[in-house]
């Protein structure tokens, strides 16, 4: 336990230190393991402001928290917290009432809390709310159908605290139905699990006649004391729960007996009672023997060896080390009533000022009227009275001793006057009294027909008030209704505003889709052609190298018109080259379209994001256009595959082409270097039989010449001879 009060201390500190919001989860955590004397203790440490503060901190947490009903269940144990919380926030009251009044769950949810705000009188200007009615009913109807400790708890809790006289509003059935229930436990066998539950049955009883009775009525602790020491025999009580404890000594002695164990059960060793409730407990029990006469107390006690019994084993649990000092100096305080003031040893005085030494809390208000009634019985030590009270006890004896001759002549003479007195009566004073019988009985009924004309005007006056209640209520749930008809209007044009808006995106997304297919549909399909057309010109290309190389390898003539048909190739090459080059710019500028393709399917899909955050109800046609922009994105894809395909094989028919007419250029190459060096083999053959065929006919000539020489007497032959204008053939094919 000293565990878990560091800890919310040190969360309380945490929470009060801090500039900004912190988590409360930790705090919840610790306060479902905290009691309620743990709560006050750590309470009781911080000043006022500090208080403030942490109220205020945790009542703006509490719409972000769904943990603040815990916190504020239980830190509202402490009355200091609770009048801070609500002196700063009036319509908390109202607001968790309501609340609780609307299903059955919320009741079972806020009821904890509810009860702790009532549990004590409101302060000052904080308003009753006409919804505790309602809740109060509630909890009554509860505990009527199933009367338990759980139950009968928070009805005495409310009764004590801002719920004072509310059993007065009851019907009349339920509040006799309530009192049967409560007699009937009353007369019930006592298991040792019960004995909570006769504590409070005692203290809901006493609070449905006299709550005048309770101590915690306004007025302060004087007049509690006076209110206490003024009762006791002259107490009428009707109901059928009050008069079991209190209309017959034997009835009193047997409260006496069941609250001493009630008490010794609630502070026994194991005890699984928490201290709040087993303090509450015993202040009930105390409150029941003061209404008791003392001389009927003292009786008891010396009654027999039972009740003396009893008075020793609550001496006993009293002086219990591990008792806490607050429930030590309660319990000596009920056994100081039990016991009387005269039995108080100095062991028990000693005691009493060991606990008082002992506890914390003094500036609490319960605390302080629980002391205020037990201080005065142990200020005094008893021993130093006990002189002055044995002569009275003495000369008591003695006058009873002397006087007892007296008594006997005294009833016999009392006997004789009151036989004649019976006689009278029954003579003479007969019709008389049965006269005033009658007028009794009917001033009893005309006080009765009084205070049932006055219940009634009271109950019309208050029919009244919460009739007006209920209307403004009415008027208030009226204008919220407008107000929530005229927001759904606004949201539903500004939903089919959005939904327009999407569909009209959609509907242009899919058109740009729509046209962006058919191009690219269009340009892969004139890809293919031109592709076609291309190795179309291959094979011609290859035919006519082919054709080519025959033919120059035939004749010289055919070398110019294959160099023809060569340059001719190189220029459609060129062109080939450049239409491809063309064709490369066109794919970089459909890789370009379908980026652009991209980026609006990218806004569309935004603008499809965004239609789904303003129209919530739209999932479905969501769904249908996130299905079609993923078929336009595997479209894209696809086209995209195909457009790389087609890149592919286009660089395929580049690398191709380029090796043909490299090929082809190397074979033209090589043909004509055959055909060079067959020309050259034909021309150095021509010269050898040109040079053969000069030599011939220069050596006929020269024969000629000879002879002719020799005939016409001329010089010799001159070698100075023009020779014949035949040019060597290899220099006319390198003029060629």
């Amino acid at each position: 336990m000293a565990a878990t009060t560091a800890e919310l201390a040190r969360e309380l500190s945490t929470i009060i230190t801090s500039p900004y919001p912190v988590s409360l989860a930790k705090l919840a955590e610790i306060c479902t393991k905290s009691d309620a004397l743990t709560v006050r203790a750590c309470i009781r440490q911080h000043p006022p402001c500090a208080i403030a503060k942490l109220a205020s901190s945790l009542y703006d947490a509490l719409p972000v928290w769904q943990c603040c009903v815990i916190i504020f269940r239980c830190l509202s144990q402490s009355l200091e917290f609770k009048n801070e919380l609500l002196s700063r926030n009036p319509g908390l009251l109202d607001a968790v009432l309501t609340k609780a009044n609307t299903s059955q769950q919320d009741f079972d949810q806020y009821h904890g809390l509810c009860i702790q705000l009532l549990a004590d009188p409101l302060p000052e200007g904080v308003p009753l709310p006409a919804s505790v009615r309602s809740f109060f009913l509630r909890v009554f109807e509860q505990a009527s159908r199933k009367p338990n400790v759980q139950n009968l708890k928070p009805i005495y809790y409310m009764l004590t605290g801002a719920c004072r006289g509310f059993l007065a509003l009851l019907p009349p059935d339920a509040r006799k139905l309530f009192d049967e229930q409560l007699c009937h436990i009353l007369k019930a066998k006592v298991a040792s699990e019960n004995f909570m539950l006769l504590l409070w049955c005692f203290g809901v009883a006493i609070l449905a006649e006299h709550p005048e009775l309770i101590a915690g009525a306004q007025g302060g602790h004087q007049r509690d004391k006076d209110t206490v020491a003024n009762v006791g025999p002259t107490v009428e009580w009707t109901t059928a729960a009050g008069r079991k404890l209190f209309e017959s000594s034997n009835a009193c002695k047997k409260t006496i007996h069941l609250a001493c164990l009630s008490v010794i059960w609630a502070i026994r060793d194991g005890s699984n009672v928490p201290d709040d409730e087993a303090l509450e407990g015993i202040r009930i029990a105390t409150r029941a023997l003061q209404l008791v006469d003392t001389r009927l107390l003292e009786q008891w006690a010396n009654a027999d060896m039972n009740a003396m019994n009893t008075v020793s084993k609550l001496w006993e649990k009293i002086q219990r080390c591990d008792i806490k000092p607050a429930i030590q100096c309660e319990v000596l305080y009920f056994y100081a009533v039990v016991a009387g003031a005269s039995k108080l040893s100095p062991s028990m005085v000693e005691l009493y000022e060991a606990a008082l030494v002992n506890m914390n809390g003094w500036g609490a208000t319960d605390v302080q009227k629980s002391l205020s009634f037990s201080l005065p019985l142990f200020a005094c030590t008893p021993i130093s009275g006990l002189p002055l009270q044995d002569w009275r006890g003495r000369l008591k004896n003695e006058l009873e001793n002397q006087a007892s001759y007296q008594r006997d002549s005294l009833i016999r003479a009392v006997g004789q006057i009151c036989h004649d007195l019976e006689s009278r009566c029954d003579t003479i004073e007969g019709p008389l009294r049965v006269e005033r019988e009658r007028t009794t009985a009917l001033e009893d009924e005309l006080s009765r027909s009084h205070a049932c004309v006055e219940s009634l005007e009271q109950k019309r006056v208050d029919d009244s008030l919460f009739l007006g209640t209920l209307e403004a209520e009415k008027s208030r749930l009226e204008r919220d209704n407008e107000d929530l008809h005229a927001r759904l209007e606004s949201l539903r044009m500004e939903l089919e505003k959005s939904n327009s808006q999407a569909d009209t995106a959609l509907h242009e997304a899919a058109e740009a889709y729509h046209c962006g297919e058919m191009r690219l549909r269009s340009v892969i399909l004139q890809h293919e052609e031109n592709i076609g057309n291309h190795v179309k010109e291959q094979e011609t290309l290859r035919e006519k190298a082919a054709s080519l190389e025959d033919e120059l390898g035939k004749q010289e003539a055919e070398r110019h018109e294959l160099a023809d048909q060569y340059n001719d190739l190189q220029t459609r090459f060129e062109k080939g080259q450049d239409a491809l080059e063309n064709q490369m710019q066109t794919n970089v500028r459909l890789e370009d379209r379908c980026n652009d393709l991209q980026d609006r399917l990218l806004e569309a899909e935004r603008k499809l994001n965004e239609g789904k955050q303003s129209t919530l109800h739209k999932e479905e046609e969501m769904a249908r256009i996130g299905r079609e922009a993923a078929a336009l994105e595997s479209d894209l894809q696809q086209t995209r595959a195909d457009l790389a395909t087609t890149t592919g094989r286009l660089d395929d028919l580049q690398v191709r082409h380029h090796e043909l007419a490299q090929s082809s250029t190397k074979a033209l190459q090589e043909v004509e270097a055959q055909c060079e060096s067959d020309l050259e083999a034909a021309a150095s053959k021509a010269a050898e039989e040109y040079h053969l065929l000069h030599l011939s006919s220069l050596a006929g000539r020269l024969n000629a010449k000879t002879i002719e020489t020799a005939a016409f007497g001329q010089g010799p032959f001159d070698a100075n001879v023009t020779p014949h204008p035949f040019y060597d053939i290899k220099d006319l094919v390198k003029e060629a």
